[in-house]
């Protein structure tokens, strides 16, 4: 196997985000082979032992890569916490999939398409704009606008 960035072996293995493995490398959390790991370090899966807060992270055997489309209502933002909203997009989710990360953001007022995997790769590729994925937006506004600041918008 190829080695890899730890934050990337983190969401392969469907414990958390990069950004949060990130940060619970930094807070010095995790440990490879029984040293204590650094940011952008990489390991090889199936040779080195990761743990995190004294616990083996290991991807599970029988974990498939998933995929879900979800029509992300008003009122739920795009989060873990609630942050004062109606709730988050896991809520909405059964909770056998709420390990999943969304891709990409829409805020509290947005409503549309979210999708949520654990395929860090795939996540990557739609999400950012390297991938080359064009995203469209429909906007309804509340007054007329002049053309000008159509870019604006």
């Amino acid at each position: 196997m190829e080695p890899i960035r730890i934050s990337k072996y983190f969401t392969d293995c469907g414990v958390m985000s990069r950004r949060a493995a990130d940060a619970a490398v930094e807070a010095g959390e995790v440990k490879v082979n029984g040293l204590v790991a650094v940011l952008g370090q990489k390991i090889t899966p199936g040779v080195d032992t990761v743990t995190w807060k004294g616990k083996k992270i290991t991807p599970a055997a029988d974990q498939q890569k998933i995929c879900i489309m979800l029509n992300k209502p008003r009122g739920y933002v795009c989060s873990r916490d609630a942050q004062g909203a109606i709730g988050t997009v896991y809520d909405l989710l059964p909770p056998k999939y709420r390990y999943a990360n969304y891709v990409g953001r829409l805020d509290a007022d947005s409503e549309g398409l979210l999708i949520f995997t654990n395929n860090g790769s795939l996540g990557q590729s739609i999400g950012h704009p390297s991938g080359g994925i064009e995203k469209e937006y429909w906007v309804t506004l509340d007054q007329a606008f002049d053309n000008s600041v159509l870019i604006q918008l």
